[in-house]
């Protein structure tokens, strides 16, 4: 299995207004804890946090030493960054600093951060009437107000249900009212990984039917495809290089290629994999440069020194994630052995690996329904760039996330999982009571309310628009919780040992994303499948560890016992 690689940023100097410049202390590192998200649904989202612990024996976190290589960094409200394997898994901001010094000469800096949700919760909504609008665009216009003057980025669902109009006074916090915006309308506000503002509607299906990826290639090309047999002299291995190749840069340092496309094409937070082939006539190592970049403030780039045989094609990949939008795209490649040529074939920018038959501008997709060329042949002289898009689509509430399972087979394996069957998030009744005219919309199951009592859910100050939107979002509590709840709370999973590709797929899940939970209880009995939407996410990480936790909390496909497709009573179905 393959080791996953963490790494910590932080820096207190910004390059401009909300950019900060990032310096790597991973070489520090002891040990991290990341906690985002919820334990139990139905609760206000609230600050992620993160505890980092640090070497501090050469005094590089004392903020006094002046001969820190961190001097003047060294201060609350520095900006932190942590990936993992390229993915970022915490954005945020250090709330405090403390430092252990052992009489027995260890000594260590910890520092405790926090993400953007403490700088919104800090900020009072800009005293307005806002108009009937939808949740998207009043928590757009919260965020962009004076008072909060948001600069890390929004990812905002439109909204299912229009708002009400709203008088907003002095004195009310932000994140509160984000808050009360999402619930009125069934869904979530929260800040993701990346340090970004996101609200999910209650609209927003966690299991999407189909998904877009895209597929690039880019590559200086000399020749415009004509060299179809060999590299000025050199054999073509196609075997090895997969059809129609993009010609060869003999000499020392191959100039950088940058490809860019628009915001909406790299998608922010989520990993791309960069990969190239390489040849050398001499033996030895080849640096190269892979990733994603702004102006040369914001870098995502990953650099390598791999040592590559004699006259053998080798493939060489990295791993970037994006996390601003409009990052450029960049591959720089160049040769650290003395002597003898470099050649450079297959250069790949993928949003998913090995999607199948490499392409280029010579061959065609072989499905023209689901896959199709996007461009091809950028026309630039000396070099040639081409794209597929690749829509797939799913059966319906089937998750294109992530799927874990003690049985074995292409799914996550698990170490622990935590299931729970209770009625914490039991209501038989739900009430949706307009803050505006104090009505609204009241769904009731009477037939559990006799049987499990009387639990209600409400809403006494929603900012729906409507009694009859009320209603509905009455009913749609109703069919989520009128049930008593047999869920995955939890599930644990060692980065360790899983596959490079399986650390990936979990890495990029976020909160509010599907998760199917496959699980035998004992290894008795048959297996019990469960559909659900992560809340929450853990990170333990240390020197050689990895531990990852999801709480997971039930969507519509939750199980109800009695019920003829998700539990049968007295088949030995559910028994544990």
């Amino acid at each position: 299995m393959t080791q996953p690689v963490t790494k910590v940023e932080f820096g207190f100097t910004q390059a401009s207004a909300g950019v900060y410049t990032f310096l790597d202390i991973t070489s520090y590192v002891r040990s991290v804890d990341v906690s985002r998200g919820l334990s139990r649904d139905l609760d206000s989202y609230s600050a992620a946090t993160c505890s980092v612990v640090l070497d501090n024996r050469a005094r590089a976190f004392d903020p006094s030493y002046a001969s820190s290589p961190f001097y003047g960094q060294v201060k609350p409200q520095a900006a932190v960054r942590i990936s993992t394997n390229g993915v970022v898994v915490f954005t945020g901001y250090i709330d405090s600093w403390a430092f252990d010094y052992s009489i027995v000469g260890d000594q260590t800096a910890t520092f405790n951060a926090l993400d953007g949700t403490t700088r919104i919760a800090n900020a009072n909504v800009t005293p307005q009437a806002f108009s009937a609008q939808y949740a998207g665009a009043r928590i757009a216009s919260v965020a962009s107000s004076t008072a909060v003057a948001w600069s890390g980025g929004t990812v905002l669902d439109a909204g299912q249900y229009l708002l009400d109009t709203d008088i907003v006074g002095a004195d009310v916090s932000a994140w509160d009212y984000i808050q009360q915006v999402a619930a009125s309308d069934g869904g979530a506000a929260f800040i993701d990984a990346s340090g970004e503002l996101v609200f999910k509607s209650g609209a927003t299906s966690e299991y999407p039917s189909t998904q877009t990826t895209f597929r690039y290639n880019v590559c200086k090309n000399p020749n415009f495809e004509t060299v179809t047999t060999n590299w000025s002299g050199g054999i073509r291995q196609l075997d090895v290089v997969y059809k129609g190749s993009y010609a060869y840069q003999a000499s020392n340092v191959l100039t950088p290629m940058v490809y860019s496309e628009t915001a909406a094409t790299y998608v922010t937070r989520f990993p791309y994999v960069f990969s190239f082939y390489v040849l050398v006539t001499v033996a030895g190592y080849v640096d190269w440069v892979a990733g994603f970049v702004t102006a040369g403030v914001v870098d995502d780039r990953v650099t390598g020194s791999t040592y590559v045989a004699a006259n053998t094609w080798t493939r060489i990949s990295a791993l970037s994630t994006p996390t601003v939008a409009g990052e450029d795209a960049s591959i720089r490649i160049s040769k650290a052995v003395t002597g003898g040529n470099l050649y450079v074939d297959a250069v790949l920018i993928e949003q998913t690996s090995a999607l199948g038959e490499f392409f280029d501008g010579t061959y065609g997709p072989t499905d023209t329904a689901t896959v199709a060329y996007t461009e091809s042949w950028d026309g630039t002289s000396g070099s040639s760039t081409s794209k597929l898009t690749i829509v797939t689509t799913y059966p319906p509430n089937s998750s294109t996330n992530i799927a874990l399972s003690d049985a074995g087979g292409t799914a996550i394996p698990y170490t622990n999982i935590s299931v729970i069957y209770g009625s914490e998030l039991n209501y038989n009744k739900t009430i949706i009571l307009r803050q505006v005219t104090s009505t609204g919309g009241t769904a009731t199951n009477a037939t559990n309310g006799s049987a499990y009592g009387i639990r209600v859910y409400s809403q006494t100050d929603s900012l729906i628009g409507s009694d009859a939107n009320a209603q509905a979002l009455a009913n749609y509590y109703l069919g989520l919780y009128e049930e008593p709840e047999l869920r995955v709370q939890s599930v644990s999973v060692d980065l360790h040992a899983i596959s490079n590709e399986q650390q990936q797929a979990i890495l990029a899940q976020d909160i509010y994303t599907g998760a199917v939970v496959t699980f035998t209880p004992g290894g008795v009995g048959s297996a019990i499948t469960n559909t659900q939407k992560i809340i929450g996410i853990k990170h333990q990480i240390g020197i050689d560890t990895h531990r990852l936790e999801l709480n997971l909390s039930a969507n519509d496909d939750k199980f109800r016992l009695d019920n003829n497709l998700l539990g049968v009573l007295d088949q030995n179905v559910l028994g544990y």
